[in-house]
C-alpha cells in the first residue's frame, strides 16, 4: 500500500487503505512517520474509508499519532470509518481520542466553520 496525501482547506489528508495488519504496518511505518514529521499543516485528517481491517499494530501507530499531534498542537481528525473499523476503535476505547466524521468532505466543511 502506498500512503497517499493531499492538502485541502488548510488540512493534510492522509489516505489509508487495505488491511492494516502487522505486515502492512511494518511496510508503511517509516513513510507514515516521515509524513508526520514533515507536516506543516495544523489539521491532520486520517481517511480510513478504504481500510477493511485494523490490527493491534495499527492501533499503535494511531496512538503514536495522537501523542505526536498533541505535542505539535495539530488538530487530529479521522474520517470514513467503516462499521468494523469503528467497532475496533470502540472496543479498545480509542474512539473518543479523535474527532470522527463520516466522510472527509464533512470534516473539511466542519473545519471551515
Amino acid at each position: 500500500m502506498k500512503l497517499l496525501t493531499k492538502e485541502k482547506n488548510g488540512a493534510l489528508i492522509l489516505y489509508l487503505s487495505g488491511r492494516l495488519d502487522v505486515a502492512l504496518v511494518e511496510d508503511i511505518e517509516v513513510d507514515y512517520m516521515e509524513i508526520l514529521q514533515d507536516i506543516k499543516k495544523k489539521i491532520l485528517i486520517l481517511d480510513l474509508s478504504k481500510v477493511s481491517y485494523v490490527s493491534s499494530s495499527a492501533l499503535r501507530i494511531f496512538a503514536t499519532t495522537i501523542k505526536f499531534t498533541k505535542e505539535k498542537d495539530i488538530r487530529l481528525i479521522i474520517s470514513g470509518m467503516t462499521p468494523s473499523t469503528r467497532k475496533i476503535f470502540e472496543l479498545v476505547e480509542m474512539i473518543n481520542l479523535f474527532e470522527v466524521f463520516d466522510t472527509t468532505e464533512i470534516a473539511l466543511k466542519e473545519i471551515l466553520t
